[in-house]
């Protein structure tokens, strides 16, 4: 396991005892301690001897970091040297003893630190700027505590924290929380692109990264200079980020990651690709044999059984920081990056975020589509529809499908930009007084007000572009490189959530990514990035015009209502509330509509969201007392 924790004490060295054994037993691996001579502040590195952390050491400051810088470094500063991810430590801290605070601006990339000042006793806190990577943070009247990894806050507290269950509703209906909550009380993700300064007396977040300018739109205007630009950028990009190896691994899926292998093979890497494989037919992943042919490279297959769904169900807290309703698709990345490692591979990429800066997702631009051509449907409508898909019956029959339908029926009844913006829901009030028994605990904010505050602000983006927005708030590529980093020790990157590459994606007119008339059920999206690839030859037409195909799609559902059905029954007790069996047993089972939605409706060949969703929660909050 690859995690940073710590903490600042006023009790000194009798507390770093208590807390590594506490984090040896959480993780089963005694972590490597660095404190300050009193014992107040206290800086925990587990490592498994990957790439993706590493530290440096210089008098009384250690800097531990966890992920991936980027080029191009902000001129006039030494360069890192290519000699891997230990340099990335040494050069950050000795941006840091000459600039202080100030030390990443202009910097890059991907990556949560902290920086142990034995000296001072005290501990800088500092992500990204992106956010794409997390450290969540505690305090108490006596110590404060930190971590990558949010199960684990209890390990590194005075005693394990609360389970604030006030935005539940808001958690189990969208899967995420938003300003920075987390499901444990007291405990908070720092701002992205801030440095935090943990003390005895306080926190302080200081504001200490500078922002890029935009590109100039002005010259991205037609599909010739465009295709230019796009392959310039992005093979510049794919270089950047695999230049430490000669042998590259790709999670390879469709058309995104197969353009990065195309890429990786044209500047000369020796590349092996690895895809998921299921026993049960219609679920891999087309064209793989035809890309091998094209490109000339290894291939190997990454056989997914229930077993191994099982394995990392059981571990998900340990590499995962959020419930998620596609927790197959994070275990299945988790368990190919650790096939990976055994292969010798220590750097990965992927085509994870194309389809959000390229306006893919095909059922997120029919959805946007759809309500653009709707107008706002008149409360007393809404309600006739809602009170109807609302009947226990309704919902008995239909099982997900009745869920996608109240949801689709309350979204025609909101204005814009709320209506376009976060849409996908797996659990409503029906659903949840359904499957809570007892009393439903009280909420901080009404999650109508939330999705309204969170909409506040982006009345300007154009409906397309609002709709991925929305996509992406979730952050569930973000919770994949976390956990899949976490348990590998790989470096997982993808070219199309480097920063060039969304400044460019954001910079194109929305007609040379989705050109008009293309229909909106089945149009692929990222139309002038599958020109590039035609016209550049970088892979053969029958992979560029693949049908699209999710990476969730998995035969999950079907292993929920039988090889995983008792499994996932035990975790479900887990969960902080108690459950009504008839209703969980209902999640669980097979029903046509829900047949006729994957094949017709859902890109993802699944409709087991809500049993993931729940699943997931029980385990990443399954260790914490109930409040009150």
């Amino acid at each position: 396991m690859n995690q940073l924790l710590g903490y600042i004490s006023q009790s000194g060295t009798a507390e770093c005892e208590k807390i590594a054994a506490r984090v040896t037993a959480y993780f089963e691996e005694r972590p490597a301690m660095h404190a300050s001579r009193n014992g107040r502040a206290v800086l925990c590195e587990l490592d498994d001897g990957g790439t993706i952390l590493s530290s440096a050491r210089q008098g009384h400051l250690r800097l531990a970091f966890t992920g991936v810088l980027l080029r191009p470094l902000p001129p006039n500063r030494s360069q890192i040297p290519d000699k891997g991810q230990a340099d990335s430590a040494a050069y950050l801290l000795s941006r840091f003893l000459e600039l202080g605070y100030h030390f990443l601006d202009g910097i890059e990339g991907q990556f949560a630190l902290a920086i142990l000042d034995a000296g001072q006793n005290e501990v800088l806190l500092a992500t990204d700027r992106g956010g794409h990577r997390s450290i969540f943070m505690h305090r108490s009247s006596t110590m404060a505590s930190f971590s990558t990894n949010l199960a684990a806050m209890g390990a590194v507290m005075e005693s394990p924290p609360l389970l604030d269950r006030s935005w539940e509703d808001f958690l189990l209906g969208y899967e995420f929380l938003p300003d920075g909550r987390t499901p444990l009380e007291g405990v908070t993700r720092i701002p992205k692109g801030c440095v935090v300064r943990l003390s005895t007396a306080d926190s302080h977040p200081i504001q200490a990264n500078t922002i890029a300018p935009p590109l100039d739109k002005s010259v991205l205007i037609d599909e010739k200079t465009v295709v230019d630009k796009l392959y310039d950028t992005f093979m510049d990009v794919v270089s950047e980020i695999s230049r430490n190896s000669d042998r590259v691994a790709v999670l390879l899926g469709g058309f995104d990651s197969a353009l990065i292998a195309a890429a990786l093979v044209r500047l000369g890497k020796k590349v092996e690709t690895f895809t998921f494989r299921f026993p049960e037919s219609g679920f891999t992943q087309a064209h793989t044999d035809t890309l091998q042919d094209y490109l000339g490279h290894d291939h190997v297959w990454v056989d997914i059984t229930p077993e191994i769904i099982v394995n990392g169900l059981d571990a998900y807290e340990q590499a995962f920081n959020q419930p998620v309703g596609q927790m197959h698709y994070l275990i299945q990345s988790a368990h190919a990056c650790c096939l990976m490692r055994g292969h010798g591979h220590l750097h990965c990429l992927t085509g994870d975020g194309c389809d959000e800066v390229f306006l893919g997702y095909p059922t997120v631009h029919a959805r946007a589509t759809f309500f653009q051509k709707i107008g706002v449907l008149p409360k007393w409508l809404v309600g006739c529809f809602l009170a109807v898909l609302s009947l226990r019956l309704v919902e008995d029959y239909l099982g997900h499908v009745a869920r996608f339908l109240r949801n689709l029926v309350t979204i025609s009844g909101r204005s814009m930009p709320v209506r376009g913006h976060i849409s996908s829901r797996i659990f409503d009030s029906v659903s949840l007084s359904r499957l809570r028994k007892g009393s439903n605990p009280s909420q901080a904010e009404d999650t109508e007000e939330s999705l309204v505050r969170l909409a506040r602000g982006l009345e300007h983006l154009t409906p397309i572009r609002l709709a991925y927005l929305g996509k992406s708030a979730v952050g569930l590529n973000k919770t994949k490189v976390e956990g899949c980093t976490a348990a590998s020790g790989l470096t997982l990157q993808s070219p199309f959530q480097h920063p060039r590459i969304v400044a460019l994606a954001r910079a194109l007119p929305d007609h040379l990514l989705r050109p008009e008339g293309q229909s909106a059920s089945n149009a692929p999206g990222k139309h002038v990035l599958m020109r590039m690839a035609e016209i550049k030859n970088l892979l053969p037409p029958e992979i560029i015009y693949q049908a699209k195909a999710s990476p969730v799609r998995a035969p999950v559902d079907a292993w929920y209502a039988s090889d995983l059905k008792q499994h996932l029954l035990d975790t479900i007790n887990k969960l902080p509330f108690p459950v009504d069996q008839t209703y969980i047993n209902g999640l669980l089972r097979p029903r046509l509509a829900e047949k006729i939605f994957r094949k017709r409706i859902g890109l993802g060949h699944y409709a087991s969201h809500a049993a993931s969703l729940i699943v997931t929660y029980a385990r990443v909050v399954h260790r914490c007392p109930k409040s009150g």
